[in-house]
């Protein structure tokens, strides 16, 4: 039945359009039972075939477009009688028969065809094998010549069989296939007798006749103009067409591989919507729509939907595609409840059902603009079927025997059957964009989204329940609160615990340099004695302006013991910045190596020079002072929108949990060898020193410079036996990419963080060294590291995740209303529990601003840090780090994944690293940035890209460097990376170069209207103003006048005048002997 259906009482304008005409002979007019031969009348294709005929042309192999309908039967079957009324049904409705002529190129064509002398196969089948025979027999895609219908019956034993019917919907909709199947049972039933030889039926309007005056009616300029006006009206500024969630991936394939899983409809949706005046399917549809929302995370959701004009009586009894695929342009969420958008849909529908006899292309145009890469394809189709029993075969018991095709139509297809009142559904999806776990988080949404609607159709929009009680126990609980906060030890009690029980073990290395733990206790007591005779109250900040050295540990430890909380000073910043964070955050008093290096910073603050002490200057054995857990022990600075600094500070707790959590959890022992390699001033630096100092282990201290310096962080690691290092992911791979790189015998951890560390880089380091990978992920606001994965070769994802929560610490992942969201769902990541920073040191109102407490919505009262980065839970229970809204980015209206693309380079066999932007100075373009072999080409790796993305993703241009820039702490410097060189245009538009080039830019020019001297050489075709006919049309060119093998998947991926030449070129080469 029809999907949209108006209920009584409205008053919505209609557009009648003129009755159709009636004339002798129409496809869909009665056939003479015992005529088989060709019936010579040609028509064109009707507005909704196009649609179907185009998306099959790109994929001429799918089964996508397949509408296959299969029942058990039980009881006698007539093999012979069976198939006489399969052909005398398909008689009674001779669209059947039709046949496609394409050879005009501008000009497909339909003719009636032959009515076969037998259609129903009979085939005999074991019961184990019955399952496959069906699905493979309802997966064979239509010729174009022969019937659109096929029909098999599996038998597996004399009473019991299996009837597949397998229609082309180019002929077929849902309507249709019930009527079929319904006067198929009424001339089995009858012997023959339902329309007696040589009698005509009483003439109606039929399939042909529609067609005709369809082909009237749209040529009409008023129609055209009044559609155009209306969809150009609704979809304007439609900016995208349902961007997968970021880090979704950006590469689709021309054929849909689907999967699907079942969806859970509740009771009660009809007499809900019966009380809030709008239909079933429109508030199936809204509850989709808001689940969308939620999901997509896009500037625009679009919806498309089969509606089939319910004031077409006259064509109720003809077969036929009368059913147009309409879009529905979903509201945003802000201040809309529930309510809204049940009559928001109601309405549109009804108002989309008006324009349905009208020409499309403008809404095919609107949405093709919005996502040249994608089309309608991109838009989540929902549709809602009547679904009886419309298959009572006399003498038999019949039901529908599961079955599907291949091929999906659209990337999400919500698919509803009602079924004598009772609505069930399954939510089909495509494979290479969605996994299992998130397609049943979407149905899941979707059945909760409903109950809501009947619970209370007032609420909210924005702040909807997505997932009921066991699956928000799952993620809140089990997955986000996996385990409790370590016993809590300051330390340095820790620290001076170890320096007594073995004060003659060595404690740090830095060169030749070695110090014992009972010299470095000694040390830290002298530096501890002078800064409690300060008198500074507890938890007071002392800066630590001091390089990566033996002093430097040792001034951080002697802060810890007095009571008082430190803070490192970039020496490497200007006098009048490091003045500014010394001002900015309160600092009660300064150390340094000489008195001098404090000039410009202390005024009024007092200055511990280091070269200044002497042993003498401390107590016997002072002992830590005691501190309580929520003390300061630290403050960090970390970089603000603004450009200015902020510094957080972070509690004795949060840091001593952090390290006994590491402790534990990878074996550390006091044999270890940490490498303290990371610039102070950023907190990944505190464990690799403090740790080991808890256990009794020993540093291994890099110079100042040597994290900018791979070759000698290699040397110095493999010198000193280093056991345990951390690399940012940059640093990592140059590491590793120096010559005598490995093995490191060893080495037993690396840890990675900052960066997200490409699955590949962690399988080389595994290889290569040897040892375990883990991959670290947290904002300094909440202690180095919130959650934690330990790579392993299992791994087969296109991401790293950041594994899972630390101890102690309470991770959500929520949604634009505040609520907890499912797995497979992106949302923003907040971080409370143990971890969680004290907040901005003098900024209450950013502190208040990012530290906030956890939204109603998520049911608990608790004090978050919103970390601005996106995340989503996977199936097993880790999170994935999916960058920051900044990440993707919008050019020329296309939603671009930059990590994406970079990933992709990164799959060129000789690109060691790639960097991925937008450079706003060249009209916004897309350039990347390569590192590799002095044999790299830019050009060569633009290519491989052109290979692997559509011709919308593809980077303007492809840069080489020998190195890209990067940060103090060893992270790529977008900002420093060069402008593309000076007279290599960005934007590429060239005149052809070869003969082949020019051939083809003259087919391109052809099938768009225009001249050869306006066809760029390196443009693609949908970029200039090309469609989906468009692009089949010069498919049939070229194959006509250049190259006959040339597929028409190859002109996605070769989407240029200049890449399909050299596709061409190559192909003639190899065929060359």
């Amino acid at each position: 039945m029809a999907a949209v259906r108006r209920s009584g009482g409205d008053d919505v304008h209609r557009r009648r359009p003129p009755p159709l005409p009636s004339r002798p002979g129409g496809v869909g007019a009665p056939v003479d039972r015992g005529r088989t031969a060709v019936i010579h009348m040609e028509l064109p294709l009707s507005q909704q075939q196009r649609r179907i005929w185009t998306a099959r042309q790109l994929d001429p192999g799918s089964d996508a477009f397949n509408v296959p309908v299969a029942y058990e039967v039980t009881g006698p079957v007539d093999d012979e009688a069976f198939d006489r009324a399969v052909r005398d049904t398909a008689r009674r409705h001779s669209a059947l028969l039709l046949e496609i002529d394409d050879s005009a190129a501008d000009d497909t064509r339909q003719r009636l065809g032959a009515v076969p002398e037998r259609v129903v196969r009979v085939t005999s089948c074991a019961e184990d094998e019955l399952r496959t025979a069906v699905a493979e027999a309802a997966r064979v895609p239509f010729a174009n010549s022969g019937p659109r219908l096929r029909v098999h019956l599996f038998r597996n034993a004399p009473t019991r069989a299996v009837i597949l019917f397998v229609f082309d919907h180019l002929v077929m909709d849902a309507t249709s296939v019930s009527i079929f199947l319904r006067n198929l049972t009424e001339e089995y039933a009858s012997g023959g007798r339902s329309t007696p030889g040589g009698e005509e039926e009483p003439r109606s309007p039929g399939f042909a006749d529609y067609v005709e005056w369809q082909h009237r009616h749209l040529a009409d300029p008023a129609v055209e103009a009044d559609a155009r006006k209306h969809w150009e009206t609704y979809l304007h500024d439609l900016r995208e067409i349902n961007s997968p969630p970021s880090g979704g991936s950006t590469h689709r394939t021309q054929r849909i591989a689907k999967a699907f899983v079942p969806v859970h409809v509740p009771e009660g949706v009809a007499a809900r919507s019966a009380h809030l005046r709008c239909t079933p399917f429109a508030l199936h549809m809204a509850a989709f729509a808001v689940v969308l929302r939620h999901f997509l995370r896009s500037e625009d959701v679009l919806l498309t939907y089969p509606a089939t004009d319910p004031q077409r009586t006259e064509l109720d009894s003809v077969v036929g595609p009368f059913t147009d695929l309409l879009v529905y342009r979903s509201p945003g969420l802000a201040d809309a409840t529930l309510l809204d958008f049940a009559r928001d849909v109601h309405e549109t529908l009804l108002e989309g059902i008006d324009y349905r006899g009208a020409p499309l292309d403008a809404m095919w145009e609107q949405v093709r603009s919005a996502s040249p890469v994608d089309g309608l394809r991109g838009a989540a189709m929902v549709s809602l079927t009547d679904t009886g029993n419309d298959f009572p075969l006399a003498h038999t018991v019949t039901r529908r025997f599961p079955l599907d095709t291949r091929d999906g139509k659209a990337d999400l297809l919500l698919d509803l059957h009602d079924t004598d009142g009772r609505v069930t559904g399954r939510l089909e999806f495509n494979t290479a964009l969605y996994d299992e776990q998130t397609a049943r988080s979407l149905a899941g949404a979707f059945h909760e989204v409903l109950v809501q609607f009947l619970e209370d159709p007032a609420a909210p929009a924005a702040e909807v329940r997505l997932m009921d009680r066991t699956a928000l126990t799952q993620v809140v609980t089990d997955w986000g609160a996996p385990e409790a906060s370590l016993p809590y030890q300051p330390l340095h009690e820790a620290f001076v615990a170890r320096a007594q029980a073995a004060p003659e073990r060595t404690a740090l290395r830095y060169g030749d340099t070695e110090i014992a733990y009972g010299e470095l206790d000694a040390r830290t007591r002298t530096v501890a004695a002078r800064l409690t005779g300060l008198g500074l109250p507890p938890g007071a900040l002392v800066a630590l302006c001091l390089p990566r050295s033996p002093e430097y540990v040792t001034a951080s430890m002697a802060v810890l013991r007095s009571g008082l909380a430190f803070l490192p000073v970039d020496l490497e910043q200007p006098p009048r910045r490091r003045a500014f964070v010394v001002g900015d955050a309160k600092v009660r008093a300064l150390v340094v190596r000489t008195r001098d290096e404090a000039t410009g910073m202390a005024r009024d603050l007092p200055v511990i020079a280091l070269d200044e002490l002497t042993m003498a200057d401390s107590d016997p054995d002072p002992g830590p002072v005691p501190v309580q857990d929520t003390d300061p022990a630290y403050v960090i600075t970390t970089s603000g929108s603004t450009g200015l600094p902020k510094a957080v500070a972070v509690p004795h707790r949060a840091i001593a949990n952090n390290i006994a959590w590491k402790i534990r959890d990878f074996g550390f022992t006091d044999r270890d060898r940490f490498y303290f390699k990371t610039p102070p001033v950023f907190d990944a630096s505190l464990w690799e020193y403090l740790t080991p100092l808890a256990l009794g282990a020993q540093i291994v201290i890099a110079p100042d410079w040597a994290h900018r310096d791979p070759r000698h962080l290699l040397s110095e690691m493999r010198e000193h036996g280093v056991t345990v290092a951390q690399f940012v992911p940059t640093l990592l791979k140059s590491v590793l990419a120096e010559e005598g790189a490995g093995p490191l015998d060893s080495l037993r951890w690396v840890f990675s963080g900052g960066e997200s560390l490409d699955p590949e880089v962690a399988e080389t380091v595994r290889s290569v060294w040897g040892c375990e990978v883990v991959n670290l992920y947290g904002p300094t606001e909440a202690t180095i590291e919130t959650t934690a994965h330990h790579c392993r070769a299992s791994h087969t994802g296109p991401r790293t995740p950041i594994g899972r929560p630390v101890p102690g610490a309470r991770v959500f992942v929520l949604g634009t209303g505040g609520q907890p969201l499912p797995a497979g769902f992106v949302g923003e990541l907040c971080v409370g529990g143990t971890p969680l920073a004290l907040g901005y040191v003098s900024r209450p109102e950013l502190t208040a601003e990012r530290f906030v407490p956890l939204p109603p919505a998520a049911g608990e009262d608790l004090r978050v840090y919103r970390t601005g980065d996106l995340v989503r839970w996977t199936a097993e229970g880790e999170l994935e780090y999916l960058g920051r809204d900044d990440s993707q980015v919008k050019v020329h209206g296309i939603r671009l994944e930059l990590d994406e693309i970079r990933r992709l380079a990164l799959g060129h066999p000789d690109v060691d690293d790639a960097a991925v932007v937008v450079r706003r100075d060249r009209d916004d373009a897309v350039v990347a940035y390569v590192t590799g072999n002095a044999g790299l080409d830019g050009a060569t790796v633009r290519a491989y890209l052109a290979e692997h993305l559509p011709s919308a993703l593809v980077p303007a241009q492809v840069v080489r460097l020998d190195a890209l820039p990067v940060t103090a702490s060893g992270k790529i410097d977008t900002r420093a990376l060069p402008k593309p060189p000076a007279g290599d245009a960005v934007t590429v538009s060239e005149a052809p170069r070869t003969v082949l080039e020019s051939r083809l830019a003259a087919l391109w020019a052809e099938v768009l209207g225009t001249t050869p001297d306006r066809v760029p050489r390196d443009v693609g075709l949908f970029a200039l103003g090309g469609t989906s006919l468009s692009l089949i049309r010069l498919h049939r060119r070229i194959r006509e006048e250049i190259s006959p093998s040339l597929a028409v998947t190859d002109l996605f991926k070769y989407p240029t005048v200049a890449a399909v030449a050299s596709a061409v070129a190559s192909d003639r080469a190899e065929e060359t002997p």
